[in-house]
């Protein structure tokens, strides 16, 4: 059992069948979905745990949701980070982890004062 937190399913549930998660993966994410996917199984079999199948479902589950959600996020992700390597620095337009915590914070406290 792995002891990594177990994020909730995205909004709107999500399919946790392969075939359906599958269905709505981009061709390219489809190929490491089934890559990752016969990994699993095969360590399945060695072992008699499910849990990885269960695991890697549940990740998948987000990829695909975010998929139907927003076409073509994963591709555009990628050539983000690949154009942030080839620079060797960060997008001018980034705000490092800090100011995020700072600006989650800010916002979490103007959430609690209005309720």
């Amino acid at each position: 059992m792995s002891a990594d937190p177990v994020a909730p399913p995205p909004a709107g549930g999500g399919s946790s069948e392969p075939a359906a998660i599958r269905s709505q993966l981009s061709p390219d994410l489809a190929a490491i979905f089934d890559t990752e996917w016969e990994i699993v199984l095969e360590a399945a079999k060695r072992t008699q745990d499910l849990q990885a199948i269960h695991d890697l479902l549940n990740h998948w589950r987000h990829f695909a949701a975010a998929e139907a959600a927003e076409p073509g996020w994963y591709s555009r992700m990628q050539e983000h980070t690949a154009r942030i390597l080839a620079n060797g620095a960060p997008d001018p337009d980034s705000i490092s982890g800090q100011e995020v915590r700072a600006r989650i914070e800010a916002h979490l406290r103007g959430a609690a004062a209005r309720d």
